[in-house]
Order: C-alpha cells, then sequence, then structure tokens
C-alpha cells in the first residue's frame, strides 16, 4: 500500500494511478471515524470505483464486517489506503459476460409478495409468446453480501412486449400509478434494485440486449449491484404459475461490467 498523504482522521483515500478519491465517514452510522490505530469504522464512498473484482458505488457504506475494509486497514491513524484497478464506470464494449461463474457471497432473496407479482405479471400473457417483465425493488442497495427483493412491478403503462423483447415503461412512470401505501414505501427508502424480465424460449442465459440493459442501469442507478432475474416456463404442467427464476448480476470488474450468476436463496 502506498501512503499518498497525510490526511485528517476519518478520511479515506484511494488511489488507481489517478487522481486520488476521498471517502468520508459515515455520520449516520457514528459522529466522526476513530483516530485509535487498528480500529475499523464505517465509511461512505463519495464516489464508484472498482477494487480488484468488486465495484463500490457512490455512497456505498463500507462497513466493519465488509471484507474489503481490513484487507486494505492502515496503521496511520484513521486513514484506509488501498490500490484500486480503475473507475466504476464502462461502456457497451466494456461488458464481461461470465456465464461459468457464480457470485457465493451474493445472496438474492426475494419476497413472498414480490413473487407473487412476478407470476401474476408472467400469467398476464401467457400463452402468446410475448416477452414481460417489470422492476425489482428493495428498501437496501444491493450489497457482496446479497439483496432482498421486497417488491416487484408490472411493465408499466406505456411498456411494450415483443417476442424477441420487452420495453418497460421508465420506473418513475411506473411508480406513477401505485396507491398510496406503496408510494409511502418509495418515501421511506424503497427503490429500484434489478428487474425481472421473461424468455418464452425457454434460455435463462440473457441476450446481448439484456446484458447492455443490465450495465447500463448498474450505472444509471449509481448501484454496486444490479439484479437482472429470468424467468422461464416451468418444465411441468402449472407452466407460468411457478416458472423457473434464473438469477444474475452485473457488477464492475476488472474488464468493466461484469456479468455473472447469483444465488437465489428460497
Amino acid at each position: 500500500m502506498k501512503r499518498l498523504y497525510d490526511v485528517p482522521d476519518g478520511t479515506v483515500v484511494y488511489r488507481d494511478g489517478g487522481p486520488a478519491r476521498l471517502v468520508e465517514p459515515d455520520a449516520t452510522r457514528m459522529p466522526a471515524a476513530s483516530s485509535r490505530r487498528g480500529v475499523v469504522v464505517s465509511y461512505r464512498a463519495s464516489k464508484s470505483f472498482s477494487y480488484e473484482s468488486r465495484h463500490v458505488a457512490k455512497d456505498e457504506v463500507l462497513e466493519e464486517d465488509d471484507p474489503l475494509v481490513p484487507v486494505v486497514l492502515s496503521s496511520h491513524p484513521g486513514v484506509l489506503l488501498v490500490t484500486v484497478s480503475r473507475g466504476g464506470r464502462s461502456d457497451e464494449s466494456g461488458i464481461d459476460f461470465r456465464p461459468d461463474l457464480v457470485d457465493r457471497n451474493f445472496e438474492l432473496r426475494i419476497s413472498s409478495g414480490a413473487r407473487a407479482t412476478i407470476e401474476q405479471v408472467l400469467c398476464a400473457v401467457a400463452g402468446r409468446d410475448l416477452e414481460t417483465g417489470g422492476y425489482l425493488y428493495s428498501f437496501s442497495r444491493p450489497r457482496y453480501r446479497g439483496a432482498v427483493v421486497d417488491k416487484a412491478s408490472d411493465p408499466g403503462p406505456d411498456s411494450r412486449l415483443r417476442a424477441n423483447g420487452v420495453f418497460l415503461s421508465d420506473p418513475e412512470r411506473v411508480e406513477s400509478e401505485w396507491g398510496e401505501l406503496s408510494r409511502r414505501a418509495l418515501d421511506h427508502g424503497l427503490r429500484p434494485v434489478g428487474d425481472f424480465h421473461s424468455h418464452p424460449g425457454g434460455s435463462g442465459e440473457p441476450s446481448d440486449n439484456d446484458r447492455r440493459a443490465w450495465a447500463r442501469a448498474l450505472e444509471d442507478h449509481r448501484l454496486t449491484y444490479y439484479i437482472g432475474l429470468i424467468c422461464t416456463r416451468s418444465s411441468d404442467a402449472l407452466g407460468w404459475q411457478f416458472p423457473n427464476l434464473h438469477p444474475w448480476i452485473a457488477r464492475g470488474g476488472p474488464k468493466g461490467v461484469e456479468i455473472l450468476r447469483a444465488r437465489l436463496i428460497d
């Protein structure tokens, strides 16, 4: 690790060969960073960046049990110094598709209410060979340990369903039709963290268009991870009533945006 320069206690310095990125302590968790040596505290990232193969989004809180934090803890009081690989932004040509990899640390959980909405959306076009889908919402940002999907949406009022793709309404347009309770949830932190869509043809792997859309959404929503859920028809007689769910995540990686499989926890 390189010590770039001394900074006030509680400031975290990241360097990728270019300008240093400053990360301030998370004031919501503690009023000031500890000045004791060897004490790991909680920090909020001021910019997005990638460390090794892990993307850290702007405003993400790095907590004591985050495996990144103890690795980079400096002996300098209150200062963390790490070397990072590259910035968190990438273009469409920087997508690294890794269908052979599963992020074992990332566990995706979907609430019963969200599952019911997904099944209703899929059944609404059952038998018509059209792709459909919606957004996945959570009260918490997805982090390296995983995410919980608290709510799912329909495609939206001006969505377009096609045999080879679905164009969802903007999240704001979808949310504008929600009832009072759901809109109140938005005021309390509910946010889109992913999307789901069907593949009537049966493939559980994302298409090129899917991967590009997820990579854009990762940056647009300024997330550490973006969840992509592909739904295929069950092989038994129940069909779309109990679909097969194929979870994927988009995250920052050393070659740009990395897309790989995730684990779905029932």
